[in-house]
């Protein structure tokens, strides 16, 4: 079916910017992405500062990305880049949904990249982020790994990629909020 050479290459030396990370030992995933964060972000459990802004609402999804396609054919954020120090929260706000077929259709709408426009998702640009759910109840994941209910995270851009940075369960009372 292959000719003959068909699977052959040739080596290419890569230029990564990494070859000083490669070179050296590390204990700990931690230790190897010290001093490479783009800004500093307190722990989760402490206060954010004034330069924050805070977005809260009663959102059907919120998803973090640096990516421009969530699959092989899903364009989600068609303009992002993985070179970017900009990551993107995408929010669909409940009070915009009209029913769940609703959300499906958004879905289906991403495919030709219509779901950008639509009125319900909201895309804002952010330099780092701390998702603090108000109640226990819900379902989300990190990277696609499930998570629990009610989990904080927070997620800062280095110079390398995108790093959750802290992630801890926080009980509610149900029903409640937590700010």
């Amino acid at each position: 079916m292959f000719g003959a050479g068909h699977f052959g290459y040739e080596e290419v030396d890569q230029a990564t910017g990494l070859e000083k990370l490669e070179k050296e030992h590390f204990s700990s995933l931690e230790e190897s992405l010290e001093g490479t964060s783009l800004m500093s972000v307190p722990p989760l459990g402490q206060p954010l500062d004034e330069k924050w802004q805070t977005v809260e609402g009663d959102w059907v999804m919120a998803n973090v990305s640096t990516l421009s396609h969530l699959g092989s054919d899903v364009p989600f954020l068609p303009s992002a880049r993985l070179d970017e120090a900009t990551m993107y929260l995408t929010v669909i706000d409940w009070n915009t949904v009209k029913t769940r077929f609703h959300v499906a259709h958004l879905f289906i709408f991403m495919e030709s990249s219509k779901h950008l426009a639509h009125p319900c998702m909201q895309i804002i640009p952010v330099k780092a982020v701390r998702v603090e759910p108000m109640t226990s109840s819900g379902y989300f994941a990190i990277d696609g790994e499930p998570c629990k209910s009610g989990s904080s995270f927070q997620v800062v851009p280095s110079k390398y990629c995108a790093t959750v940075i802290g992630r801890e369960e926080v009980s509610h009372p149900e029903n409640k909020s937590s700010r």
